[in-house]
């Protein structure tokens, strides 16, 4: 599929709303350019239900992370229920350009050009955030994505998450986004040098995790007891 972001752009001293069509490069053909101005359509009407919902919820999340965890299961809802949406779009990550440019202001991070539209867009870590098991582990956005930024096999592999959590309940409380950052480097130096430094963690045992998981909390451990 290819999906429509609007861009503003000087038009003859004037200041117009420009079409953009994503992945870069994409030449649609008339069907694909009328089915990508439907999806465009419903992905700003779902939006709109969202902001508005949000209006009413301002002031009721306990933090931020509240926040992006309903926003991310809000985002899941579009992602499963849209109609002309495809899997690729969410795959070649051009879904959350799409989406972010109907949020309000308050659903929105900022704007990071080098991240918008890649694996690392903020939309797809909040949606990553509400939908992947084991995630209340973390307390803090900046500890999510630090954690996240270090080695997305870290949350993907199921048993690595489910793993952490059980292995730090009583420290993710006090921890800070340098600690969130310690473990995830820790766990993917261990990790990756157990499979000749493959990253594909579902190749490796639950025993091997388990140790590995060990190993970077008796790090964590010695690191605060000095």
């Amino acid at each position: 599929m290819v999906v429509i972001v609007h861009r503003n752009q000087i038009i003859f001293g004037k200041k117009r709303s420009v079409p953009e069509y994503l992945p870069a490069g994409s030449i649609p053909t008339p069907q694909r350019r009328e089915a990508a101005e439907k999806l465009d359509l419903s992905i700003r009407n779902s939006v709109e239900k969202i902001n508005n919902e949000y209006e009413g919820m301002v002031g009721k999340f306990n933090d931020s992370m509240d926040k992006w965890r309903w926003l991310g299961g809000k985002i899941s809802e579009i992602l499963v229920g849209t109609e002309k949406l495809e899997r690729i779009d969410i795959d070649n990550n051009t879904i959350w350009p799409a989406i972010n440019q109907y949020l309000c202001h308050d659903l929105k991070r900022g704007f990071d050009a080098k991240r918008t539209g890649t694996a690392k867009d903020h939309l797809r870590k909040v949606w990553l955030l509400a939908t992947l098991p084991n995630t209340d582990w973390f307390d803090t956005w900046t500890g999510w994505d630090a954690f996240i930024d270090r080695g997305e096999s870290l949350i993907t592999e199921v048993r690595i998450l489910a793993a952490v959590k059980k292995a730090f309940p009583p420290e993710s409380i006090k921890m800070k986004k340098n600690d969130y950052q310690k473990i995830a480097r820790w766990l993917v130096e261990i990790l990756s040098s157990r499979k000749g430094q493959a990253l594909n963690f579902s190749l490796l045992t639950d025993s091997e995790i388990q140790n590995a998981v060990n190993q970077a909390k008796n790090k964590f451990m010695k690191l605060n007891d000095n």
